[in-house]
């Protein structure tokens, strides 16, 4: 008992030193600015404290885990409420740096938008989040099963993530953010096209886009998509009103059907308010008439493209 306490107090108290001792390193993030003579960029801060955390939590919940495993139980059975306490306060600074290490990696996101890495690792915390949540109610409850309470809840989250389509709702969200902020903001329009089906959408809306420096690049990887999705068994009827067709419902992919329905949709639009641009996206020359005019020197044939 009294190892255990000795142990416990002086992690506690190295925790607490450390803690006041770098506090900009671990808050600042809150206030959206890196620490004051950190050289290195957000994504660099924001990757550290990730790291730093998930190996101060493991060996935490390792530590605490040995101590109430070989703890000598009081008269009643149960741990001392000293030790409990004094694993509570581990926790609790395990939960002072998964939130520091949250806030860094909202930041991260604010200054170079979503990615499936950065989406990943903020399931990943939350995963963290449910896991010390539990141990914590273990602490006090130990006859609570929290492993397979962890295990359910993990599972959930992990499935919920499968369905749905993470790489549609990054192009989304980044798309979106830039339109939100205006012009004077960026939007990595290749990361949108690495993003494969699920960002052809986000692509489409993008090639629109007033400013040229955006929508130029957008149309062609737009382009790019329909012809990887065209060559894959699906077909898109140019010259008709614009259905998809699938080849083989065998290798039907939902994410890649909405694609081609939103290339679909784009075509009709250019069809119908800018035939030239319509032709270039689905890869086609421009199709050329002759006009003839009058001067003074007789007729001469201007080009004129449809």
């Amino acid at each position: 008992y009294s190892a255990g306490v000795s142990f416990l107090s002086v992690i506690s108290v190295v925790y607490i030193v450390y803690l006041f001792s770098q506090l900009a390193y671990f808050f600042s993030a809150f206030s959206g600015v890196l620490p004051e003579g950190y050289t290195l960029t957000a994504s660099a801060f924001a990757r550290r404290g990730f790291f730093e955390m998930f190996a101060i939590c493991c060996i935490n919940v390792a530590l605490v885990s040995l101590v109430l495993m070989l703890c000598k139980r009081n008269e009643q059975g149960s741990i001392p409420l000293s030790i409990k306490l004094l694993s509570l306060f581990i926790s609790l600074f395990d939960f002072v740096l998964l939130i520091s290490a949250a806030a860094k990696m909202v930041m991260n996101v604010r200054q170079y938008d979503l990615s499936r890495n950065r989406v990943l690792v903020c399931i990943f915390m939350l995963m963290i989040a449910v896991i010390l949540v539990f141990f914590t109610v273990h602490i006090f409850a130990p006859k609570v099963p929290y492993m397979r309470s962890v295990i359910i809840i993990c599972s959930v989250i992990f499935i919920a993530m499968s369905y749905s389509d993470i790489n549609s709702r990054i192009a989304e969200y980044n798309v979106r953010e830039y339109k939100n902020s205006g012009v004077t903001d960026s939007v990595d329009v290749h990361a949108l096209y690495d993003l494969g089906d699920g960002g052809v959408e986000s692509l489409i809306m993008l090639s629109n886009d007033k400013n040229e420096a955006y929508s130029a690049p957008a149309s062609y990887d737009a382009h790019s998509a329909l012809v990887s999705i065209t060559a894959n068994n699906y077909e898109l009827d140019f010259d008709g009103d614009m259905q998809v067709k699938i080849r083989d419902f065998r290798f039907f992919n939902l994410a890649r059907y909405k694609a081609l329905k939103a290339i679909a949709e784009n075509c009709r639009y250019l069809k119908e308010n800018d035939y030239n641009k319509y032709l270039d996206f689905i890869g086609r020359p421009s199709e050329k008439i002759y006009e003839y005019t009058e001067n003074d020197s007789g007729y001469t044939d201007n080009d004129v493209y449809m």
